[in-house]
């Protein structure tokens, strides 16, 4: 039953892709700040 192993694998990994959604846009905002903070001051 394809149906049944695509919800358990959704039930597996759906604590992995919650930690992943709230965890990588703080990580991405970090890195857009610094190539911010690096563009402004290059271009002083």
């Amino acid at each position: 039953m394809p149906h049944q192993n695509s919800s358990v694998g959704f039930t597996y990994n759906n604590d992995l892709f919650s930690e992943t959604v709230t965890f990588y846009p703080l990580e991405r905002e970090k890195e857009i700040h610094i190539a911010l903070d690096k563009k402004r001051l290059g271009g002083k």
